[in-house]
């Protein structure tokens, strides 16, 4: 009720990832385009994005994915090495590059499924603030905190509106000033 009054466009607030699978992944299926902006990308390879990557279910949309670039070569901050060290307090295998191969690895992964015409994968060089996942209704944040996974993070939700257009902008901007992933690259390579 407050959202309505103040007029954001709030529709709901799960309190981690996992409780708002069930939420995104009805979105993902009724959408004619999708929208992903991730800082790792692992969940392409769990249940929440397999209906985008059936290749029958994907024809009838357009999906976009924004992941960052193991390969980046960074002017003045390295994003990746900055999110992986922040995970390096809550987490121990992070802040020895951890994050880097895990990204390279959904790279890899997500390169088989790539079509010009429904699937398209880019990568970005910029900070890491949050999980975004825009569908034609919904838009899905999960703000990335300093002490804890993205998973462990509340996502909200936001109806078409304001906080929806500027979503949507956000990406659109990313992905006009980011790369198409190289088929061969892996961690290191360079």
């Amino acid at each position: 009720m407050a959202s309505t009054f103040l007029g954001i466009q709030v529709k709901y607030v799960f309190p981690n990832g996992k409780e708002a699978e069930t939420a995104i992944k009805q979105e993902l299926a009724e959408s004619s385009f999708v929208r992903i902006f991730a800082g790792r990308g692992l969940q392409f390879q769990e249940s929440l994005y397999s209906t985008l990557l059936r290749r029958e279910a994907s024809i009838r949309r357009q999906v976009r994915v924004l992941l960052p670039d193991p390969d980046a070569s960074p002017k003045e901050v390295d994003w990746i090495t900055h999110r992986d060290k922040e995970l390096s307090s809550i987490d121990r295998p992070f802040g020895q590059e951890m994050l880097r191969k895990q990204i390279s690895t959904s790279i890899q992964f997500l390169l088989s499924y790539l079509h010009d015409d429904y699937f398209q994968i880019r990568l970005y060089n910029v900070p890491h603030i949050g999980r975004i996942i825009a569908t034609d209704q919904s838009v899905f944040f999960t703000p990335y905190s300093s002490t804890k996974h993205g998973r462990d993070c509340r996502v909200f939700q936001y109806g078409r509106g304001d906080i929806y257009d500027n979503f949507v902008r956000f990406f659109d901007m990313v992905w006009q000033n980011s790369i198409q992933p190289q088929k061969h690259s892996e961690a290191g390579d360079k």
